[in-house]
């Protein structure tokens, strides 16, 4: 999920409850500023969502 990253929380719930099964995380994506990584794990609290642990290639 990428584009709606700046819209409210509601928004962000129902594409993830809709099918979204990523986010991305940083600073800014392309020109918008995304929500920080506390705002983010307090959304997945309240939505009852545990997001997956990182991968790393070797």
């Amino acid at each position: 999920m990428e584009a709606c990253r700046s819209t409210c929380d509601e928004m962000q719930a129902l594409c993830l409850f809709a099918g979204a099964n990523s986010i991305c995380v940083g600073d800014t994506l392309l020109t918008a500023d995304n929500p920080d990584v506390d705002h983010d794990g307090a959304l997945f609290r309240r939505l009852g969502l545990k997001p997956m642990a990182l991968e790393t290639l070797h």
